[in-house]
């Protein structure tokens, strides 16, 4: 009969800790990013506000799901072609920046389209302002798509602290548009920040993808 014995090994746990707090750090960041307008909304305009905004906003956040089977999907095939084939992994990188702003803009606009014949069945009543909410922020749905491209990039680059980064900025930028704006017009003003924060954070992480691929890309 074996005996198993346990032992503990600090400098690899050390190591592991070292390396996946920035990724934690991430995670919690951009959740804080991502919920907010939902805070400041709570706090300066009540629950009925936060209700009718998040109403709509779930519909949006329902679609997520595609950025995140991007990420799952793509990133291990990405940090293999970074280390092996740089030239096809600039074109994969390409190929998907195309592919997903082509499906995202699609997306936004049949939802835009749409969502008024369809929502009304969902949202009754005194949630019918919710789906105004919802024809503002799809438009941030295609600028997510194209910052996971970005977001991906960087990480198999091994630039992690870069993105966790930007999302402390973005932390920052969102208070402080949500905490002026709020106040005057409501959850109308989380819906358009919403799309100007997600474009204000493709243009941050385009230009930290620049910065770290420049040499390649000439």
């Amino acid at each position: 009969m074996k005996v198993f014995k346990f032992s503990f090994d600090f400098r690899n746990w050390q190591i592991f800790l070292k390396k996946s707090s920035v990724y934690i750090l991430i995670g919690f960041f951009s959740g804080i990013y991502f919920k907010l307008d939902f805070y400041i909304l709570k706090l300066l305009k009540g629950e009925a506000e936060v209700g009718v905004y998040s109403a709509g906003f779930k519909f949006f956040e329902a679609l997520l799901f595609v950025a995140a089977s991007y990420n799952i999907s793509r990133t291990p095939i990405l940090a293999k072609l970074i280390k092996s084939d740089k030239v096809t992994f600039f074109k994969v990188l390409k190929k998907d920046f195309l592919f997903l702003s082509g499906l995202g803009i699609g997306i936004a606009i049949l939802v835009y389209l749409f969502s008024p014949l369809i929502l009304p069945f969902f949202l009754p009543g005194k949630f019918s302002s919710s789906l105004g909410v919802l024809r503002i922020v799809i438009f941030a749905f295609p600028l997510i798509l194209l910052s996971s491209v970005l977001i991906n990039a960087l990480y198999v680059r091994q630039k992690a602290y870069s993105i966790l980064l930007i999302f402390l900025l973005q932390i920052l930028i969102n208070f402080s548009f949500n905490l002026f704006y709020v106040p005057k017009f409501s959850y109308w003003a989380s819906a358009y920040i919403t799309v100007l924060s997600e474009a204000i954070n493709l243009i941050f992480l385009a230009g930290a993808f620049y910065y770290y691929f420049r040499t390649n890309t000439k």
